[in-house]
């Protein structure tokens, strides 16, 4: 009678077995559901909360300057005229005016191309394929591209606190507030103002604003409450230790404050990087990470930013990769467990 063979420890087949199979079919195996999400490229980034108070802002003066030439198409007011927020000003013209929206869309194509040259070539250039001259040149262009976009959305978003409107024709700028329209020279349909020159400035009525402050190294271009989003358009000249006052456009009806109230805002400022559900950040022996895939699963240290919501804000080589946001502890235990890094 022949003695059938039995292994000791059945286990080990098992826990063979298992290593051999690729890593999606063991976690089918186990019932984890991984989900995978393209990282969304953005380029305002959330900073940590602080409070805010609304006070008055009495005659506060706000002063449009453009930083390229632009030609009067026409006038809509007299200098020393009282509007209402959201009446027309003054129609711009001009080839730097038109093609405005154009010339910000070349320049993110250019920026975003020249960004993923970089990021798509860091391992040709580590094992030598590319030449030292080539890649700094590659990298002199990103930084270039990168100063022009960021000077148009500037430009952007200096015209969209005139709540700016774009036609064929030209850009309207309207009242942001209530208040006294003034114009240091007079200004007639066909005239070219060069650019650095005021346009026109505007005494503002007496209203609420959102008052908050910084530290001195933090910038910050935009405020949000619970119910509203205000844009910053002053800051105090003075840092007074070591931070420095910051105040809102005038408070619209939705955000519903009362002077002297104080609350929690987050303030937002301009800076390139990438958007990820929170379940996205795993950490690893460095610091914060996300797990890349879905062909060859890997950690990838990232920096977080700051958080909002159900969102984190974060930098690092994402550029076209999709990044797992669920069962995310559960695919960082088969990482390491299969020698993956830590």
């Amino acid at each position: 009678m022949v003695k059938q063979y039995q292994p000791r420890n059945p286990r080990i087949l098992i826990l063979i077995f298992a290593a051999a199979l690729p890593l999606a079919t063991c976690a089918q195996a186990a019932g984890w559901d991984y989900q995978w999400q393209q990282a969304q490229a953005v380029t305002q980034i959330p900073s940590l909360p602080v409070t805010a108070e609304v006070v008055q802002n009495v005659h506060a003066t706000q002063t449009l300057m453009l930083p390229f030439e632009v030609q009067v198409h026409t006038v809509y007011v007299q200098s020393g005229q009282q509007v209402q927020a959201g009446e027309p000003l003054l129609k711009m013209s001009g080839p730097l005016v038109l093609n405005f929206a154009e010339r910000l869309e070349i320049a993110e194509h250019h920026a975003k191309a020249a960004a993923l040259r970089i990021s798509d070539n860091q391992s040709r250039y580590a094992a030598g394929d590319i030449l030292r001259e080539t890649w700094l040149e590659w990298q002199h262009q990103a930084h270039q591209t990168a100063l022009e976009l960021a000077a148009l959305r500037q430009q952007q978003q200096l015209l969209a606190q005139w709540q700016a409107k774009t036609g064929s024709d030209g850009i309207t700028l309207l009242a942001s507030s209530a208040g006294n329209v003034l114009f240091d020279t007079e200004l007639q349909a066909g005239a070219q103002v060069s650019a650095g020159s005021r346009l026109f400035s505007m005494q503002q009525s007496q209203q609420t604003v959102l008052e908050l402050r910084l530290p001195a190294a933090q910038q910050a271009n935009s405020v949000q409450t619970p119910n509203c989003t205000l844009a910053l358009t002053w800051q105090s000249g003075v840092v007074e230790q070591q931070f420095r006052r910051y105040r809102s456009t005038v408070l619209t009806a939705d955000c519903a404050l009362l002077p002297g109230q104080r609350l929690s805002v987050q303030p937002w400022q301009t800076l390139a990087g990438f958007k990820l559900p929170r379940q996205a950040i795993v950490q690893n022996g460095s610091g914060d990470a996300v797990i890349t895939g879905p062909e060859s699963p890997a950690l990838l240290p990232v920096r977080v930013l700051g958080r909002s919501g159900d969102w984190v804000y974060l930098q690092g080589d994402l550029a076209g990769k999709s990044v797992a946001t669920a069962d995310v502890a559960a695919l960082k235990g088969q990482l390491q467990g299969m020698g993956g890094t830590e």
